[in-house]
């Protein structure tokens, strides 16, 4: 059923009127005609912006004189000069960025990552539009990041440059790279790993800090928590009762329940709080959530301390170390999956090495065995 004609309402101004709107708002209108003999007919604003009958017939009078362009020439104008605008890297990314942000169903964990990835390392090459990147500019760029760094921070940054570039093809901002960007995901499946003393040296390090800190490593140890979830951890998400903590906003992208031991169960119970009374288990010294470098400092001294091995990444390799001692201890790959909360099983594969003693244990058992087998021959014979 087609929409009624609103009724049009004349004012003491020629070639200005208004209709009635809801919540007593009223619409003006103004009608002309431009020097070719165009009739324009255009919406002036509502009572409700602040426009009046005087200013609509203000506006029609400029826009009689020339002096201002109507509303429908104005907007080919900006969408003519939308359409010259340079979509440089630079400018790519910041729309890329909050976009992705603003995309609640798909939460953009990376950002942060990428931020820095961005800031730091494409300096050289985010004045350029995307077609100006010639294969040449490209390796030049990648030889430089990839000086002192490792070969996974020079993939991330290559995928990070094709994220960007797409995002602005598939929205017709920009063209894309003049060659086909080919990126090998280096093989980085690494398992950090410590040896018993090396263990026992960690606790001993670990004594020497001040209760807050050193049990938000050895929690670590017990759980496997990732570090975004060790230091977001509140003490309304821990249930004593059923021995859980409740995990919010996990890599997954999503609410997690975690069962945990008696020994970290413990650990909870005689866990001091901050003087300060603040909502985290393991905050800083401050009473806040740690800041990077406060962080990286603390990971750090412990480290020298214990004389870990050289790169030994602190709460990363700890959550290795738990993974590879519940395998040891004779978790399958199903309980591993599902205590380190892996999306698949593929990636708990990698804690399902054993050490030289469980294996010299295994293969003791066998020539055990073999050794049976041999004697029950020897009585037959």
């Amino acid at each position: 059923m087609p929409r009624p004609i609103q009724q049009r309402n004349t004012t003491r101004y020629p070639g200005v009127y208004w209709v009635q709107l809801r919540n007593d708002n009223k619409a003006f209108f103004i009608r002309y005609r431009l020097p070719n003999r165009q009739q324009i007919e255009e919406r002036a604003g509502t009572s409700a912006q602040g426009m009046s009958a005087a200013k609509a017939s203000a506006m029609r009078a400029s826009r009689i004189s020339g002096k201002k362009d109507p509303n429908n020439k104005r907007r080919e104008a900006k969408k003519e000069l939308e359409s010259k605008i340079q979509w440089s890297l630079a400018r790519l990314w910041k729309e890329y960025s909050e976009t992705r942000s603003s995309d609640s169903g798909r939460p953009y964990k990376s950002r942060s990552r990428d931020e820095n990835r961005f800031n730091k390392h494409f300096s050289d090459i985010w004045h350029l539009l995307p077609e100006q990147i010639d294969h040449l500019n490209y390796e030049r760029w990648k030889k430089k990041i990839s000086k002192g760094r490792s070969p996974t921070t020079v993939w991330h940054c290559g995928e990070l440059l094709r994220r960007i570039v797409r995002f602005g093809t598939e929205r017709g901002l920009s063209a894309g790279l003049p060659f086909k960007l080919k990126l090998s995901k280096p093989d980085n499946i690494t398992t950090e790993y410590l040896e018993a003393n090396q263990v026992a040296s960690l606790f001993e390090a670990l004594e020497l800090e001040k209760p807050i800190t050193g049990n938000m490593f050895h929690f670590a140890l017990l759980t496997g928590l990732r570090r975004g979830e060790l230091l977001k951890l509140e003490w309304k998400d821990i249930d004593f009762e059923k021995g859980e903590i409740f995990l919010r906003n996990t890599k997954a992208g999503k609410d997690q329940i975690l069962p945990i031991s008696e020994q970290a169960l413990s650990l909870l119970k005689d866990h001091p709080k901050h003087q300060s009374d603040c909502e985290y288990v393991f905050p800083s010294p401050k009473g806040c959530q740690w800041p990077r470098s406060s962080l990286d400092r603390v990971f750090k001294r412990i480290s020298t301390r214990a004389k870990l091995p050289e790169g030994f990444r602190m709460l990363h390799g700890l959550r290795h170390q738990f993974g590879s001692m519940s395998a040891e201890s004779g978790a399958n790959i199903v309980e591993l999956r599902d205590l380190l909360r892996h999306s698949d099983v593929r990636v708990s594969e990698r804690y399902l090495h054993s050490s030289d003693e469980r294996l010299r244990h295994r293969a003791n058992k066998l020539g055990d065995k073999l050794n049976k087998l041999r004697g029950v021959k020897k009585q037959i014979d």
